[in-house]
């Protein structure tokens, strides 16, 4: 989500005081307003979702569509998308199907599905009682939660969901742990702790989270990164210590999953702070 300003705007912090980015495994929370006006065409590798605590945000399915008003958003994993949010106070997810993304994007909805003010309505005192005071990672955890569930989407079927998968299980907490993201052939290494061939272990790991386990592991690096450049480590430390190669190779593909880099995160540090919580 690349900070472009419109000319001769400034960045707008949140009316209630400066914005909160929490990090766990797997999810993010943000609360407050973006301090950039419009993000440039990008994708996650989780599901997101934002609801507009002001004015509508606008958005849109690639750089090439109209913008199109909402009071908020639901955007399923590796969608390309762009918003615009004009600086309004606003409360955004981001969770992969092991942390509820299946719960809030279906595969018979569209890729990006925009929220009407009715759908949203039930939600926004809460919401604004939530931005208006300080939160700590329990606070937040809840207030995740309560979105998630104010989100969620009924199954289409009465087809049962898949029983979870032990030997998955145990491979996401092994990349929790955070020395696989430093080594060589992760995937290989997951697929032989699982007693598997590489093929079946990524079938199978698709098959019970929806999506990639290569897609996973960028996922974690890229807020294992966040994590520790917000734990004081600069840059460079902070790309080593999640597995990129160096800054460069982490700020290209953070910018390619938000739309900016890790370096203007931080640069708007006195209007977000990024907070990292324990993994739930």
């Amino acid at each position: 989500m690349r900070g472009v300003s419109r000319p001769g705007s400034p960045t707008v912090p949140s009316p209630e005081g400066r914005s909160s980015l929490f990090l766990w495994h797997g999810r993010a929370l943000y609360v407050g307003a973006v301090p950039v006006y419009s993000f440039a065409p990008h994708r996650h590798h989780a599901a997101q979702a934002g609801i507009s605590l002001g004015a509508p945000f606008r958005v849109r399915s690639g750089e090439h569509e109209p913008f199109e008003p909402c009071a908020g958003f639901v955007v399923a994993p590796d969608t390309p998308h762009q918003g615009d949010v004009t600086g309004a106070p606003g409360v955004f997810v981001w969770a992969d199907s092991e942390h509820l993304a299946d719960r809030i994007s279906r595969k018979e909805d569209p890729p990006l599905r925009r929220l009407g003010q009715r759908e949203i309505e039930p939600l926004l005192p809460k919401l604004r009682a939530a931005s208006a005071t300080p939160l700590d990672c329990a606070g937040a955890d809840a207030l995740f939660r309560l979105v998630v569930h104010a989100l969620s989407r009924e199954v289409s079927d009465e087809r049962p969901e898949p029983p979870p998968d032990e030997r998955i299980r145990d491979a996401i907490g092994h990349v929790h742990g955070g020395e696989l993201l430093r080594a060589e052939r992760p995937i290989a290494r997951l697929a032989a702790r699982a007693y598997l061939s590489e093929d079946r272990f990524r079938h199978l790991f698709r098959a019970r989270t929806g999506i990639s386990v290569g897609r996973y592991l960028l996922w974690e690096r890229l807020l294992t990164a966040l994590d520790e450049a917000a734990k004081g480590a600069s840059l460079s430390e902070a790309a080593h210590s999640a597995g990129f190669a160096d800054q460069a190779h982490l700020s290209r593909e953070f910018r390619a999953t938000f739309g900016l880099t890790p370096s203007e995160v931080f640069k708007n540090s006195r209007l977000v702070q990024v907070v990292p919580c324990s993994a739930k």
